[in-house]
């Protein structure tokens, strides 16, 4: 029996056997409470097909809510991309978990962009924060994908804790982009807007069938089209974001306005969310105009040779 036992009362003299009792009671409950389990160790891997929904889980919630609508982690059929992209080992990112016994308490993404490793995402779980979860993740990344000779991350400017961390670690700001989502031309709205088509002069879409085969399911494509311009043909990339959103991430793609016209004629309902590079922050005049800015982030990157020495001595993270 667990329960203290009844209070006795008395006088001064009753003090011994009172001790005595509370010796017991004491004994008793040491005796009933369980020890503690050890920590299961972690361990890092690949993740298998099975574990889609909970890999994209840990990795939406690591998205800001406000932010999530703009990016693939907002999109119903993201689990399902993450699921396909284990099975063929051919998309664009790779993708490491940890485990903590039978619980999958971190995750992250990764890419190759040029030369550079690119950490696209990373997440640890609440529970299995500030143990060295994810320095193990990032230099099990680091070590599996060949990072050549720097490792490129962004982040959110309101993140300060994911900064600091990275900071310890001797990532150095590159670069800096805002978010701005606006429409596709200023001036216009649903009433006035044309029907969709898809003939506008020197714009070809290259990858329509395979584009429409992605997006219905997943809920997020790309877009290939080719311009012919006075100086020559030019290839542009434009992402696609559920049903709300066009993605633009270059200037030269955001500046070219037969593109513009032909994504206004693809579908006039689309906002354009433009990742616009701070360095670089000549946006058509006619975007800008009704244009807001959603999020801040930060191009964050760091030379191999001293990021692994930070790893070796870091003990702890974000």
């Amino acid at each position: 029996n667990c329960a203290p036992g009844p209070r006795q009362c008395g006088g001064p003299g009753n003090n011994a056997a009172r001790s005595g009792r509370a010796t017991q009671r004491l004994a008793a409950l040491s005796l009933c409470t369980p020890p503690m389990a050890p920590r299961p160790s972690i361990s890092i891997r690949r993740p298998v097909p099975g574990e889609a929904p909970a890999t994209a889980a840990l990795l939406r919630d690591a998205v800001p809510a406000s932010v999530r609508p703009l990016t693939i982690f907002g999109q119903s059929g993201v689990a399902e991309w993450i699921a396909w992209s284990i099975r063929s080992g051919s998309g664009p990112s790779a993708f490491l978990v940890a485990t903590a016994g039978d619980a999958l308490c971190a995750a992250a993404e990764w890419r190759h962009h040029g030369c550079a490793l690119f950490l696209n995402r990373i997440a640890v779980a609440p529970a299995y924060r500030q143990r060295g979860v994810a320095t193990r993740l990032l230099q099990a990344g680091i070590d599996a994908f060949e990072a050549g000779a720097h490792v490129a991350l962004d982040v959110f400017r309101g993140a300060r804790v994911a900064r600091r961390w990275y900071k310890r670690l001797g990532f150095r700001k590159s670069g800096r982009r805002k978010w701005i989502v606006g429409p596709l031309e200023a001036g216009t709205n649903l009433s006035s807007r044309p029907a969709p088509h898809d003939s506008v002069p020197n714009v070809r879409l290259r990858n329509r069938a395979d584009a429409q085969a992605q997006h219905e399911r997943f809920g997020f494509s790309t877009l290939r089209f080719v311009v012919e311009e006075a100086s020559g043909a030019a290839d542009h990339e434009v992402g696609r974001l559920g049903t709300d959103y066009f993605r633009i991430t270059s200037p030269e793609t955001v500046r070219t306005r037969p593109l513009r016209a032909a994504l206004l004629a693809l579908n006039p309902y689309r906002s354009l969310l433009y990742l616009s590079p701070v360095s670089s922050p000549k946006v058509p005049p006619r975007l800008r105009e009704q244009a807001g800015c959603r999020a801040d982030s930060l191009r964050l990157t760091a030379p191999r040779p001293a990021l692994d020495d930070a790893l070796s001595t870091s003990s702890s993270d974000a």
